[in-house]
């Protein structure tokens, strides 16, 4: 059996971003693969609704949540429970969790939305008979997939080691094929948008994402994207316990494995020496800026004052920010026009700010 070519057509999040609205207006499925924890899923499901909307020109309102399936569910999920009818045919019944026309004129689903096949490498080979029609026709049997709805498949590459199959030509052939390339630039956005811990995006950022994904299939813990979620979750915990450090650098090596893990916790002692963040944003003037040979705390503390913005320190901040180096300024107001968007861009305080610094204007 033919394999589908390991890293093929390789792609970043924002290329990404970007391809699958193409696909979806041409109601294609598309496979996306890389190795475990990498975003494929979460992005999916983040971001899939906006995707699903621009390509369809639809309400973004009319777009809910993906519905993520187990590719590797009991082939009877896929071919439905038989029955019979009166008359002596016999019809199928699905599991609830596949989207229907029916269930959307009962609420049960929006109208639009993403149907992810999650792990499709592990489907046992009766589960992936059906799929065949599936992918191409969007039904198989009596079971329609309704027409605002699209289809992304996901799955790891054999080098992996990650317990999934080869998929045979036929199947690919059905299948516009990703392989997702993980970056830091390009999982910044949506973890924005899920609220990853500061200390987190400072680190990579410091790092230029360097430390951010490295996976080896023989080692027994990698550093992931879905690795730096899952600790950014159990960071918001440890910082409203006041925990010990040692439990920061236990939880920091538990999802990115000791070296990365020790070199993050190391990093974090960054964030200890940081000036009175709520200080600077009531009275800037009364507090005294990082050294200025101090560019690893000078970048930390940029991130952290803009996920501190708001409209009404807006103003403050600024004014702090305008005594740090040219190459900081540019550092928070990315990432504050990232928080804020508009507000931020459009605030007098910081349009003063680019029309002095005409250079901070080309960031974007």
């Amino acid at each position: 059996m033919a394999a589908i070519v390991e890293d093929f057509n390789a792609v970043g999040f924002n290329q990404l971003r970007r391809l699958l609205p193409i696909h979806w207006a041409s109601n294609q499925a598309v496979l996306v693969l890389g190795p475990p924890g990498c975003g494929k899923t979460a992005f999916a499901q983040s971001e899939g609704p906006d995707l699903i909307a621009e390509c369809l020109g639809a309400d973004r309102e009319a777009c809910g949540e993906s519905v993520a399936l187990a590719a590797g569910m009991d082939a009877f999920d896929w071919r439905g429970i038989p029955s019979r009818r009166p008359d002596g045919s016999t019809s199928a019944s699905w599991p609830t969790m596949f989207p229907t026309d029916a269930g959307i004129e009962a609420g049960r689903f929006p109208k639009h939305g993403l149907l992810i096949l999650d792990e499709i490498d592990k489907a046992a080979p009766e589960g992936l008979a059906p799929l065949h029609q599936f992918l191409l026709q969007q039904q198989f049997g009596d079971y329609r997939l309704p027409a605002g709805w699209r289809i992304l498949a996901t799955g790891n590459r054999m080098k992996d080691s990650a317990g999934g199959r080869r998929l045979g030509t036929a199947l690919s052939d059905r299948l516009a094929t990703y392989t997702l390339n993980a970056t830091f630039d390009g999982w910044e956005p949506w973890a924005r948008q899920a609220k990853i811990h500061s200390q987190i995006m400072t680190f990579h950022r410091f790092k230029h994402g360097q430390s951010f994904y490295r996976f080896d299939p023989s080692s027994d813990k990698n550093a992931t994207a879905r690795g730096w979620e899952m600790l950014s979750r159990n960071l918001h915990l440890l910082d409203g316990a006041k925990a010990p450090d040692s439990d920061y650098y236990a939880c920091a090596i538990s999802w990115v494995g000791k070296e990365i893990g020790a070199e993050f916790n190391s990093f974090r002692g960054i964030f200890r020496e940081l000036p009175d963040i709520k200080q600077i944003c009531k009275d800037p003037d009364s507090v005294p800026v990082p050294d200025p040979k101090r560019t690893d705390l000078a970048i930390a503390l940029a991130s952290i004052l803009a996920v501190a913005s708001a409209k009404e320190n807006l103003g403050n901040v600024i004014s702090y920010v305008r005594r740090l180096p040219e190459e900081i300024q540019s550092v928070y107001r990315k990432d504050v026009i990232v928080a804020l968007k508009k507000v931020a861009e459009q605030h007098p305080a910081m349009i003063k700010l680019v029309a002095d610094n005409p250079g901070l204007a080309e960031i974007e």
